[in-house]
Parts: structure tokens; C-alpha cells; sequence
């Protein structure tokens, strides 16, 4: 990661953040609030500059408060607020200012209001025992009233951890730090690695020294592995920046601006066009999309979606969730997930399979066992799911026996369902022209050589996307350069 400028060409207010709680180190919890608070500062021209986390240790907490209040204009501290005994972010605040604390008369009213005529030795009184020469602030710049105020100690304020209520708490007062100046922001996306670039970089940090350059690599987006960013109040110089940068790097190093990387954001405008399109992919989809919609006005809220993270499998995810929204239903996807034995499973599957249910919202149905067990298992425990679209090809073992529509042979003993093949037709080529068109996120290892995923202990990198350079380095192509169709499953043991 490269980082080079100064933050801003002139002085501007810096802020300290201190995180407390031991949940957040334990990763019991998720710190969303730094995110948040860089986020808005920086829109309104003030400098996040430090970040501290730390645990429910007063001594330690009051050591950070104090030093960050003599080193920064403002001090945030989120976390530590509230009636239980590791609840003790006001008592440090305190010692870092060597006073104490104490019920504080207006507090006591809002607290009493809301929970009632508590005595003042009750737990909920921790809300509002605050170091003596504290300030509330009930009001935001705009005079818009806060629903509880906020404490302030000198140049510290006190935070609850809460996202919700402190992204409501920082949108209150941002307004009063906020810098009259606009800040401009420009980014780059890159499909080439940051060493390609790392000199043609360097270069531009030596000459807009005064602009912020930032460069983010990723390990896990299929389409773009680097992020510039370049920031500066100086619009002319982030643009003359922008300029250098665009004639310096290959075009086609460069994700085009127009692509959008985030396909689910579309609601499956995508797919509606590409389905409209007069090429052999586009009248492919058109087929599983007709077969998709057949399926959904036939079972309804009945159908469910086999998911196991697989490029074919993604393919109908996306596809799945087009036909939905077109039909403007407001069911979820219903995925059906099998999980036979946790220590054959990839760990970058695994990351891929959460971060799909999130980005389309599925509600997933898993358990585990031999397929034909774990069939049953469903069918007990949801009757109601009648139908499973499958990402079976006509090229895949027994594909070929397959229709459109074609039911589970319960006569060989297993549970009835109707199994729903929308992509039958559909090669190697078609699954991976999709989903480049598209800019469909897919699993990782396919673009670590990787054409067709099974068991851990029986799935290698393709051997015909391996090779060696003219000084002996390995060279792993992605599975979708793969050029013959017939060597998809080269690698499966």
C-alpha cells in the first residue's frame, strides 16, 4: 500500500478516536463506528488522525484520554457507557483530568424519565455520574434538539458505542467542527497488481506532494486489485493528479469508470439487458431466465436455489434474483446449502458463501449429512419447499438425462422434489462469459487456477493453467483464460 501527502494543503481540525471495550479486541463485536467517523469527518474537512482501541482498563483509558486531549483538537470516545460494572469510560475520563465524578442534576431527570424513579445508588445512575467539569450539549449548530445530550470534557466527547446512536451522535455535532471548505476526491480501479504501477506512483507523489495518493490492493475482488485514491481542497490539483496518472497507466490496466463492480446494486437491470442482446449468450439467458420465471409462478415462495458457492451456481444466484426482481416480488432467495464435512471446505469459499447470502439477502437453508440424507432432513424440517433450482449442465456427469423440469426419481429413495435446470444448455465458455459481462462477483480460487471446486484434499489448480516463465517463476492463469472446455474438471482427484 502506498500513502504519500499531506492530508490537506492547509491547517484544519484533528481528531482523535478512542475505541474502548474489550468485545471489540475479543472481536465479540464489530467496530462499524471508525468507519463511520472517518467517513463524516472527512466530507466535512476535518482530519481523523489517530485511531486507539482499547480495553475496559481505567488507568489505561484515562493515560489515552489525557494524552490525546494535549495532542489533538478533538477527542471521541465511543464505548464504555452505561449501569454495568465494565461500564466505566466517564471514571477514566474523569482521572485523566484528576477530578471526580458525580450525579449530575439534569442527567438524573432524563435518566429518572426514562427508566423510571430509580434511587441514585441504582446501576442505571452510572448514566449519569459524570466528571464534575463536564458540559452537556443539547443542541446541534442547526439548534436541532438531541434526544440526550452529549457529554462533554473540555475537548473530549464522551461517545456511546452503539452504532446507531453514535453515527446519531457524530451526524449532531460534525456540524459544529465542520471546515468551510470543499474537500474533492477522485479514485482509479486497476486490474493489474500495484507493482505494475508502484513507479509511475512514486512519480506522482514527488510531484503533487501537496495531494493525497493512496493505493489499495485486493486480494478477493475478481475485478480490481487496485484502488487509487487522490484526495486534496486543491480540485485543480486532484484533477491535473487524475490527469498524470490516467496518461501514465495502460488502458488497459484500468477498470473503465462506467463499469459498476457491484452487479446486485442493479436489481437486474443487467440481465434484462444482456437477455435482450442478439448473440448466442443473450438468447441463452433469455432460456433460463423463461425457465427461471416458469419456475417461480409454478412454487412461489416453494422454490429454493442449491448454493455452494460454485461459478455455475452463481451464475443462477444472479440470474435467480433477476427474474425475482422483474416479477417485483418481495420474497427472498431461499438457498439450500449441504454441508458434508467442514474440513474439506476452503476457507476462501466459505468467506465467498457469507459475503453472497449478505450482498442478495439470502435466507439460507443448510445442513449437512450425505446429499440424500440431508435432502430428507430438509424436507422434514421445511415441507413447504417444493422445488430446487440446480446448476446442472448438459456436459456435467448424468447431465445429459436432465429436462428443463425434472423430478427427483423417488423410486431410488429420495425425497420428493422437483429439480428445476434452467442452465442445461449453457458450456464453461457461456458460465464465465456471464459472469466477466456482468461483473459478477465469483470465488476467488477460480482466479487462482482453480476451473472446477470440490473436496480441499481432492481439488489442485488446473495443470493447463500452470506454467513457468523463462526464469523458472510458476504462472497461474484464471480458470475462466481456459481455453479447452473438455479439461474443466483437470484437477479434481
Amino acid at each position: 500500500m502506498l500513502r504519500s501527502g499531506s492530508f490537506l494543503s492547509r491547517k484544519y481540525l484533528s481528531v482523535g478516536s478512542i475505541v474502548i471495550g474489550d468485545e471489540i479486541l475479543k472481536g465479540y463485536v464489530q467496530d462499524t463506528n471508525t468507519a463511520f467517523l472517518a467517513s463524516t469527518l472527512f466530507k466535512n474537512g476535518v482530519k481523523l488522525s489517530q485511531i486507539a482501541v482499547l480495553p475496559d482498563d481505567k488507568n489505561l483509558i484515562a493515560e489515552h484520554v489525557a494524552l490525546f486531549s494535549s495532542k489533538f483538537d478533538i477527542v471521541i470516545t465511543s464505548g464504555g457507557i452505561g449501569p454495568t460494572h465494565d461500564d466505566i469510560t466517564f471514571e477514566s475520563v474523569a482521572q485523566a483530568f484528576d477530578e471526580d465524578v458525580a450525579i449530575d442534576s439534569e442527567l438524573r431527570k432524563i435518566v429518572r424519565k426514562i427508566f423510571g424513579d430509580v434511587e441514585d445508588d441504582s446501576p442505571h445512575m452510572k448514566l449519569c455520574t459524570i466528571p464534575r467539569s463536564s458540559k452537556l450539549l443539547f443542541k446541534g449548530p442547526d439548534g436541532t434538539s438531541f434526544r440526550y445530550p452529549i457529554v462533554t470534557v473540555n475537548n473530549v466527547y464522551v461517545l456511546p458505542g452503539i452504532p446507531s446512536l453514535f453515527e446519531r451522535a457524530i451526524s449532531n455535532v460534525v456540524g459544529y467542527w465542520a471546515q468551510d471548505v470543499a474537500l474533492h476526491k477522485k479514485t482509479i480501479r486497476l486490474k493489474c497488481h500495484e507493482t505494475d504501477v508502484a513507479d509511475i506512483l512514486t512519480n506522482a507523489s514527488k510531484l503533487f506532494s501537496d495531494v493525497n495518493i493512496g493505493s489499495y490492493p485486493s486480494w478477493t475482488n475478481n475485478y480490481e486489485k487496485v484502488l487509487i485514491t487522490i484526495d486534496s481542497d486543491n480540485l485543480e490539483r486532484v484533477e491535473r493528479c487524475e490527469e498524470f496518472l490516467v496518461e501514465h497507466i495502460e488502458a488497459d490496466k484500468m477498470v473503465d469508470e462506467n463499469i459498476n463492480c457491484e452487479p446486485w446494486t442493479l436489481d437486474g437491470a443487467d440481465v434484462l439487458k444482456l437477455q435482450e442482446e442478439d448473440s448466442q449468450l443473450g438468447e441463452k439467458v433469455r432460456k433460463a431466465m423463461d425457465v427461471i420465471e416458469e419456475a417461480i409462478e409454478k412454487y412461489g415462495d416453494g422454490l429454493s436455489l442449491a448454493f455452494n458457492g460454485g461459478k455455475d451456481c452463481t451464475v443462477l444466484l444472479h440470474l435467480y434474483f433477476a427474474a425475482l426482481k422483474k416479477n417485483k416480488s418481495s420474497s427472498r432467495i431461499k438457498s439450500i446449502y449441504i454441508e458434508s464435512d467442514k474440513s474439506e471446505m476452503f476457507e476462501e469459499m466459505d468467506e465467498f458463501l457469507e459475503i453472497s447470502h449478505k450482498r442478495y439477502d439470502v435466507d439460507v437453508i443448510s445442513t449437512n449429512g450425505e446429499i440424500k440424507e440431508a435432502l430428507f432432513k430438509i424436507k422434514r424440517s421445511n415441507p413447504s419447499i417444493g422445488a430446487i433450482i440446480m446448476g446442472t449442465r448438459f456436459d456435467d456427469p448424468h447431465g445429459k438425462y436432465l429436462k428443463d423440469f425434472s423430478p427427483t426419481d423417488t423410486d431410488k429413495g429420495w425425497p420428493e422434489y422437483m429439480r428445476v435446470n434452467p442452465i442445461l444448455t449453457w458450456d464453461y465458455t457461456d458460465i464465465w462469459g456471464f459472469l466477466r459481462k456482468l461483473y459478477v462477483p465469483y470465488c476467488i480460487l477460480y482466479d487462482r487456477g482453480y476451473s472446477s471446486i470440490g473436496p480441499k484434499s481432492k481439488t489442485f489448480p488446473n495443470p493447463d493453467l500452470v506454467s513457468k516463465d523463462a526464469l523458472g517463476k510458476v504462472i497461474v492463469k484464471p480458470a475462466y483464460t481456459l481455453v479447452n472446455n473438455e479439461l474443466e474438471r483437470s484437477g479434481r482427484n
